[in-house]
Formats: structure tokens, sequence, C-alpha cells
């Protein structure tokens, strides 16, 4: 896959000999001569905003590459191409980088063609006067096909988030009875890192889905170790049963025996990323529980925000933490911000309704 999230979408969701949209004549997968493969979008001449005087265009297009060709470039997600005559026999290329967040990567640049009809860059003190007018001309001749583009990836990411919900509900679920349904559990979780992934990959800003890709890892990972605890019932085999120490007539010893070592290390189906001895991570989650609790009384929309951020604090922290970590705190956590997710949305789409403008503002 391309690092350039734009090109990824483009590639999955969009067929240029069947494309259609207003203002765009035409859309190809070409090759750039460094072999990188790129999009191109034609846009029709007519759709010229305004002229730029002494400036008269000739065409103009709009490229997404796979992999970057320049150094601008590897800011860019897209650029804009532009051709113009003056009228007295030269001829000009434009070309504005956007990034994306669809703003400058740098300024309008300039180039005149040459006799062997190569480009030559122009300084840009040379047309500074223009800068502005440039940048205004490619927004506006760009906007219809970016503005189409960026539908297609957020509504792509939507079907991906939609997806990725019904498995964690799914999982959230499974994890309420993991003694029974680990093998089941295990599965989701490697469907939902493929999930993430894919996201991922149609997505601009990709830390808090890496971050949630790095916790399900540890999960499933733990998961591996996981043993659970025996019950309150369970009886006691032979083996594990206490034995005499005949010298001093006292239960065990004041050194633990190796097999109570591993029950114990067990009982609490605890995992170590690394192979220490790190002590257990305390997640304080039973307090977090109780303000969750208390939010549901006072439905003050800045609490559970504050919530909801030191529960991603928390996933964020073992998403790199090497110490102990039990695999039911994790699933405790996931299910708690599940459910102050959920809490959350309810609230916002109350405020919505009951057009309290200044709640909704607070908890969007």
């Amino acid at each position: 896959m391309s690092r350039n999230s734009l090109y990824n979408v483009i590639s999955q969701e969009i067929t240029p000999k069947t494309f259609r949209l207003d203002g765009v004549q035409t859309a190809s997968l070409n090759r750039h001569q460094s072999g990188s493969p790129y999009f191109l979008f034609e846009l029709a001449k007519e759709i010229q905003p305004f002229c730029i005087a002494p400036y008269s265009l000739e065409s103009h297009h709009v490229s997404v590459y796979e992999q970057a060709t320049s150094v601008l470039d590897l800011k860019s997600q897209y650029h804009y191409t532009a051709y113009f005559n003056d009228g007295n026999g030269s001829r000009f290329r434009l070309h504005v980088f956007y990034n994306q967040n669809d703003t400058l990567v740098t300024h309008p640049l300039l180039a005149k063609e040459t006799a062997d009809h190569e480009y030559e860059p122009i300084s840009s003190h040379e047309y500074a006067e223009y800068d502005e007018v440039f940048s205004l001309f490619a927004a506006a001749s760009t906007k219809k096909l970016v503005t189409h583009l960026r539908n297609t990836q957020n509504e792509l990411l939507r079907k991906h988030d939609e997806q990725y919900q019904m498995m964690d509900d799914n999982a959230s679920k499974l994890s309420k009875n993991l003694a029974e349904n680990i093998e089941q559990y295990q599965t989701i979780i490697t469907e939902m890192i493929t999930k993430l992934e894919q996201a991922q990959n149609h997505a601009n800003e990709t830390k808090e889905r890496g971050g949630k890709i790095a916790l399900l890892k540890n999960i499933y990972k733990a998961t591996k170790h996981y043993k659970p605890a025996p019950s309150k019932n369970e009886e006691v085999t032979e083996t594990d049963r206490p034995k005499i120490n005949k010298k001093t007539k006292t239960v065990g010893s004041n050194k633990p025996s190796q097999s109570r070592k591993s029950k114990a290390k067990h009982s609490k189906s605890k995992v170590n990323i690394n192979q220490t001895q790190a002590e257990p991570v305390d997640l304080g989650l039973e307090a977090l529980e109780n303000r969750f609790s208390l939010w549901k009384e006072s439905q003050v929309p800045e609490e559970i925000n504050a919530l909801h951020a030191a529960l991603i604090s928390i996933e964020l922290m073992l998403s790199f933490k090497t110490d102990l970590v039990s695999v039911e705190d994790i699933l405790r956590l996931e299910r708690l911000k599940n459910e102050v997710e959920k809490a959350g949305e309810r609230e916002l789409k109350k405020c919505l309704y009951q057009s309290d403008l200044q709640k909704a503002e607070i908890l969007s």
C-alpha cells in the first residue's frame, strides 16, 4: 500500500475509465518516468474560475501519486498543474502542491518552457504579485474534484469504523466469558487488527488507530498465555496440596514451592510482554468506573469528555507498556471505554434534538 492515503482511496473506490464528475473531462491511471503510478484528473477548461492577465489557460489537471517523485511530493498528497500562454509565444507551467489538509505545501511554482520543451523555474520574486491569484485560481479549479475525493474518503472510513465497531461489540460480549470463548475471541481480535490496518491505509491521521492496533496485538499476545483462575469450588489436587515439613512440623515453608509459584503466576492471567518480572500495573479502573456512575447522575458534558480522555490515555500507555498487565483489566478497560463512548454519543444526540447547542459543542 502507498503511504499516500488519498491514492489508496482512489485506487480502491474509483475506476478511472468510468469516472464521471462535472468539471472533469477524463480520469486515467498513468506511470511517471520514475516508475511510480499516479492518477490524473484532466479538468475541463471551461471551469476556469477567472482570467489572470496576461496568462491564458490552455489546460489543467490534478495528479495523485502512489510514491513521491520529488521532495515536495513527500509533503503533499496531490498537486494541481496548469499550462498558460502569454499571447506572445511563451508558455508557462504552474504547480500548486497540497497536503492532507488541502492547504498549500509551498507557494505556487511557476516555470517557463524553453526551446527544447523543458520547463525552467522562474524565481519566485519575479511573480510574487501573482502568488495569491495563482493560489485562488488553483483552489477554485480543484474544489469540486477535491470535495468529491474527500467525501469518498470519509465515506470509506465511515464504513471501516462501522465494521470495526460491530467487531468490537462482539469482542466485548465474548470477553465476558473468556474461558469458554477464547478461540472465538482471538479470531475476532485478529479481524479487528486487520480492519484497523485497512482503515489506516485510507486515513490521513493514523495515530489513534495505530495505538489501538498496538493494544490489540498486546491483548492477542496476552490471550495466548491466558489461563482462567480456578473456581472457588475447584478441588485441590494431590499435586497442589501443601506438604508438611517433617523437620519443623509446619505447613509449607518460608519459601513458596515451585508449584504454588506457577499457580499464582497464572491465577490472574498476567502477560509479561518483555518477559521481565515487573509489578502489575494498577490501571485505576475502579475509580474510573465510579466516575462514570456519578456522571450518569450529573450528565455534565465536561466530565464525560475528561473521563474519555483518561481512558484513551491509559489505552495509549498500554500500547507501549512493558510491565505485567492482566487480560481481565485490559478487557475491563475496553468495555468501560465502549460504554463511555456510547453514552457520550447518546448524550450528544439528545442535546442536538433539544437544540442545546452549548452542550453539544462540548460533546462533539
